[in-house]
């Protein structure tokens, strides 16, 4: 008899680049693992900054964690009076968004960007 096992692969990390002061690009995986490095990016970009705009386009997977953070941190710039806007969301996203009906929690409509 052949044992067959589960392998647990670790997601991919998300990365980001900074086109210009101000404007972060996320690209990769979101999901629940990512969630707190996303959370202390876009936190310790707060406090540095007044205004942060995030491009989330090529955003390969989320889930429920992802939103959670982006809430999360919204309300926390809120609060610093600082503006924080997601922008550039890509389908893996919206879709998401969409299905909870939290677009109003993360800065409004949603808009999705075409390549």
């Amino acid at each position: 008899m052949t044992k067959v096992g589960i392998e647990r692969a670790e997601p991919a990390a998300f990365t980001y680049s900074e086109p210009r002061a101000g404007l972060l690009r996320v690209t990769g995986d979101l999901r629940q693992p990512q969630a707190r490095g996303l959370a202390e990016l876009l936190l310790g970009r707060l406090d540095a900054q007044a205004a942060l705009q995030v491009e989330l386009f090529h955003v390969t997977a989320a889930d429920l964690s992802t939103l959670q953070t982006m809430i999360v941190a919204q309300r926390e710039a809120r609060r610093q009076d600082k503006q924080l806007r997601f922008i550039g969301y890509g389908l893996v996203l919206s879709d998401l968004m969409e299905q909870f009906d939290l677009a109003h929690e993360v800065g409004g409509p949603l808009a999705v960007v075409w390549e």
